[in-house]
């Protein structure tokens, strides 16, 4: 007697993995689409929380807006800070919330980031 599978059982293993996948991978998609907005709304409340510390440090200078390379060049922030791969260097934070106008054409919305050519 043969050992071994037959071609029929192969391609019947082969078309139950595929639909199995195919239920897994919108439930993976959907995970890690929350987990990136997740990240971006922790990234927002981090950069607000440093443009409050430069605005309470600098209450007397009457500022009203801060660029966030500026919080990363005076040391509020140590980092680059990137919202869904658009860096936000070039953003504004206005004592009210944030601004989303970086001059490279990217706009980052309340929890989620894109850009118009794709970045």
């Amino acid at each position: 007697m043969n050992k071994g599978f037959t071609l029929i059982e192969l391609i019947g293993t082969v078309v139950i993995l595929a639909m199995l996948s195919l239920l897994a991978f919108p439930a993976i998609l959907n995970v890690l689409d929350s987990s990136n907005k997740e990240v971006d709304k922790q990234t927002q409340n981090f950069i607000k929380s440093a443009a409050s510390s430069y605005f309470n440090d600098h209450r007397d200078d009457n500022i009203n807006e801060v660029t966030v390379q500026k919080l990363m060049e005076e040391g509020y922030i140590s980092t680059t800070i990137v919202c869904n791969n658009c860096e936000l260097a070039n953003d504004k934070v206005a004592k009210d919330g944030l601004e989303y106008n970086t001059e490279s054409g990217g706009t980052c919305e309340d929890t989620n980031c894109s850009s118009e050519d794709g970045a």
